[in-house]
């Protein structure tokens, strides 16, 4: 039988790597030793106040750091021998893992390894303690060349108790490591900015920053809030409060958690706009992560059930997983709450949330764009928006087609190019049955003038001569169409020959006949509101005025117009009179020269009680109760301000009148119900530039108001300045464009008055009459 010699192998670790493992490879920062001793000083200052007696306890945390020495300093509840010896010096024990003290006061660390993280910049580390319990004070010294492990190498003095209550920390760096001070501060800032407690670096204050204020603050200027108490999802209860600011982006507070029934301490702050979010235990730094949910939140998690991963700035798996089990659950509040605002449309994070999810509904708040009106409403609304006209959807591009299919008797939703809003507007589309728009027009009949009443031949004689007098468009071909998809008008061009065609059931058409039968007087204005409203922005491309050569044409009207009315008889007086103070020295040429410079390039305007009227006795053609709705949005920007040609009123004399009124909300005045006319000596000299399609424009300010009008071509622009005596009463400083709604009689133009700036032309008890400065010229792109 062979021999069997049992032999026993004595297990060895090489102490000089265990500690380059513990302090170096662990820890991902050599300014850890910082963090990490720190955060001791904390959990001994937290464990001091929870186990504290005395009313007069001031916690406090000193670190000074001067060349190779750092000393970090704590009053908190200090080391006897056995916690210096057992769970000090002995990596992987932590006192505070099952000390009930410790748990009950919410301590940060509990693994045991922080004093080895000294030693991957340390060459020595000295302990000077004293605790709250015992009755010695223990002096204790490391040096790393002298560890080794299971041997007494650690040099320990106990004294009797004659230091204060605390710790301090002395670590000496070793020569290759350098630690900048300003490096310093960067790095722990974020971890202790917040800490309750007084923390110095250097005898400057770092911490006791308030948790909350940045939301408290944005909380104050919210377009929006919102709060719900006791909610319950995924495992969760919290309070829930929140605000939107102006830019949509949404901020939140979460408090009173509970999780599976337990209370969790601490609250949470979350904003739009930042990137990660920076976690904490009982306010101190732990760290920042990034969260990748729908909404990119950033902000602040201060919660106790967070706990740090070993030695790395991070969060255990644990932590993690139930983080984000919680801000799942926030973002469903979020977005629940948002639904039901306004401000839902405009926040991108939402509608991505709600598509992501297949909440499609949720997204009832979000706007589509509806022509021919060009204005936004609300998805929710669709089944309600002018229920008596027929609805389609086009997703093409073609502006001729949108023209074409937009209409008095269909309204025409044009769905955003972008998803997620497109994808969104496409559900509420295909929810309320409204069919998609092909571009496959079709005109089924062409009439014959045999087959049209006397009234329908009228009218298509009429409107051939609005368009071939007022738009100066030579061969025009005007004729009734039966077409498809509830298209009223169709306008093509065949070499010189424009085509309109128009649908001789639309409703325009029948109101036309309507007033053909009733009241034939009015017909014409009423043809030329038509012309404009329903057909000129089909055909503007093809009207001379919008070309360059209709641009040189009216410029050379408004400068043979200017030649003719240089010096008027009214300056011709003032002019004399200032050269005759000027031959009599009571004046100089500069004066003269100045003076003469403001005759001539402004005056005055007066009106009087008796010169303001109401465009339904003045013009009424204008008004008409079938006309009337309520007052819409003007805010949009876009074919809503492109130019568009004047009021056309030239057989109507206004007489004496500067101001017209009127109360009623007319869509064909754009709602405006305020017009004050142009200066005489304007409409002597430039009137003609009005008759042209132009943009409108209006800004204001103090004293001021600015009518700024770009003709079509975009190459003669007219400003008209109106300078009041009186300051525009509490009325900010302001601006914005406007639907062209200028109205030419037979001896005025009327521009309108936006309604924020009416008040300053109302006449008061104790004058009867208005007078204000004018000043107006006309700049050119024309060479």
């Amino acid at each position: 039988m062979d021999t069997v010699n049992n032999i026993k192998i004595a297990f060895q670790v090489e102490t000089k790597r265990i500690i380059e493992i513990l302090s170096t490879e662990i820890y991902d920062s050599p300014l850890a030793l910082l963090r990490e001793n720190l955060q001791n000083a904390y959990d001994a200052v937290l464990m001091r106040n929870q186990d504290n007696t005395c009313d007069d306890f001031r916690p406090m945390i000193k670190l000074e750091i001067h060349d190779k020495i750092i000393q970090i300093i704590d009053n908190g509840i200090g080391m006897d021998l056995e916690t210096l010896k057992n769970n000090f010096w002995k990596a992987g024990s932590s006192g505070k893992r099952d000390n009930e003290v410790a748990q009950r006061a919410g301590v940060i660390g509990t693994f045991g390894i922080g004093a080895m993280a000294n030693f991957g910049v340390c060459e020595s580390l000295e302990v000077i303690t004293t605790s709250i319990n015992g009755n010695f004070s223990y002096q204790s010294k490391a040096i790393r060349d002298n560890l080794k492990i299971g041997e007494d190498c650690i040099d320990t003095i106990e004294s009797q108790f004659n230091n204060e209550i605390g710790t301090k920390i002395i670590a000496t760096l070793d020569k290759s490591t350098n630690i900048d001070l300003q490096t310093c501060i960067n790095y722990l800032k974020p971890y202790i900015e917040y800490l309750p407690i007084p923390v110095y670096i250097n005898g400057i204050i770092y911490s006791q920053k308030l948790f909350a204020k940045q939301y408290e603050d944005n909380f104050k200027n919210a377009v929006s809030t919102f709060s719900k108490i006791d909610v319950s999802h995924g495992g969760f209860k919290y309070d829930f409060e929140g605000c939107v600011l102006a830019n949509s982006f949404v901020y939140v507070k979460i408090d009173h958690l509970q999780f599976q029934n337990k209370t969790i301490e601490g609250n949470i702050l979350l904003f739009q706009g930042a990137t990660n979010v920076m976690c904490y235990r009982n306010y101190f730094g732990l760290s920042n992560i990034s969260v990748s949910h729908g909404y990119n939140f950033g902000g602040y998690a201060n919660l106790s059930f967070l706990t740090p991963a070993a030695g790395r700035e991070a969060l255990s798996r644990d932590s993690l997983s139930v983080l984000n089990s919680l801000f799942d659950s926030i973002e469903f509040q979020i977005t629940y709450i948002l639904s039901e605002l306004e401000i839902s449309n405009t926040n991108i994070s939402f509608q991505k949330f709600i598509a992501n999810k297949g909440l499609l509904d949720l997204g009832k708040h979000l706007t589509i764009r509806v022509n021919p009106e060009n204005i936004e409403i609300a998805l929710s609304t669709i089944p309600f928006h002018n229920p008596y006209k027929s609805k389609s959807f086009y997703v093409g591009n073609n502006p001729e087609s949108i023209k074409i299919f937009a209409s008095e008797k269909n309204d025409l939703y044009l769905p955003s190019p972008s998803n997620p809003r497109r994808q969104i507007q496409l559900h509420f589309l295909a929810k309320n049955k409204v069919r998609q728009q092909g571009d496959d027009i079709q005109i089924n009949k062409i009439y014959n003038k045999n087959e049209l009443t006397t009234a329908e031949g009228t009218i298509l004689f009429k409107i051939n001569n609005v368009i071939t007098d007022d738009y100066l468009i030579k061969d025009v071909n005007v004729l009734y169409a039966d077409i498809s998809h509830g298209v009223t008008s169709k306008i093509t061009k065949e070499g010189e020959i424009l085509n309109i065609l128009i649908s001789k059931t639309s409703p325009s058409i029948i109101e036309l006949i309507h007033f053909y039968d009733v009241d034939y007087s009015v017909l014409s204005g009423f043809v030329k509101d038509y012309v404009r409203r329903e057909l000129y922005q089909k055909f503007s491309q093809y009207v001379p005025s919008a070309t360059r050569g209709g641009a040189d044409a009216l410029y050379k009207i408004l400068l043979r117009n200017r030649e003719l009315f240089k010096i008027d008889v009214e300056e011709q007086g003032e002019l004399d009179s200032l050269i005759n103070d000027f031959l009599h020295n009571k004046t100089s040429l500069t004066e003269v020269t100045k003076k003469f410079s403001s005759v001539t390039s402004g005056h005055t305007q007066t009106f009087r009680a008796n010169q303001v009227g109401t465009i339904e006795q003045a013009i009424p053609d204008l008004i008409h109760d079938e006309q009337t709705v309520e007052p819409k949005s003007l805010t949009n920007k876009d074919s809503i301000f492109e130019a568009m040609p004047p009021l056309l009123r030239i057989d109507q004399n206004t007489n004496n009148l500067k101001l017209l009124r009127t109360s009623s909300n007319v869509s064909q005045l754009n709602n405006f119900k305020l017009f004050i006319s142009l200066s005489e000596r304007l409409y002597s000299r430039d009137k003609d530039f009005f008759f042209e399609p132009h943009t409108t424009k209006i800004i204001w300010g103090n004293h001021k108001i600015i009518f700024i009008f770009g003709h079509i071509s975009n190459k003669i622009t007219l400003y008209y300045d109106i300078e009041l005596k009186e300051s525009i009463n509490e009325t900010p400083i302001g601006g914005s464009n406007f639907p062209t709604t200028t109205i030419i009689t037979q001896d005025k133009i009327f521009i309108p008055i936006p309604e924020v700036l009416e008040e300053a032309f109302y006449l008061n008890k104790k004058s009867n009459s208005k007078e204000f400065y004018i000043r107006y010229d006309l700049i050119t792109d024309i060479d």
